[in-house]
């Protein structure tokens, strides 16, 4: 008999909750992306596929304030900083120009695409 403890749970570090929804449900998509990697789930490559069309080659300076959600996992471990701002999402990779510029209306099909949690 194989006994397995249960794996702790991974928090996703949001700082508004009365905002930022689409940029807390773009952040949790990334995670169940980066769970699907770390199981060998080969369905996980759909969702950095379609994330990276909304790459963008330069951005406009980060807000100042806190951002909605933080993706721990994104950019190598850099991180990325979602804020929302307008009808978009913006996240932000420390110490790159770019970053990704996600239509508001857009973020409940990304993140449904990124595998669901096993």
């Amino acid at each position: 008999m194989i006994v397995t403890a249960p794996l702790p749970a991974i928090a996703i570090e949001t700082t508004s909750p009365a905002t930022g929804g689409a940029a807390r449900e773009l952040a949790a998509g990334f995670l169940r992306y980066a769970s699907a990697c770390w199981r060998g789930d080969r369905c996980a490559a759909a969702f950095p596929l379609r994330l990276s069309a909304y790459w963008r080659p330069a951005m406009p300076p980060a807000p100042a304030a806190a951002p909605a959600a933080f993706s721990p996992h994104g950019a190598a471990g850099r991180g990325i900083r979602w804020y929302e701002a307008g009808q978009e999402v913006l996240g932000y990779v420390p110490g790159q120009p770019g970053g990704y510029r996600v239509p508001a209306l857009a973020v409940p099909g990304l993140a449904r695409c990124a595998p669901a949690a096993a």
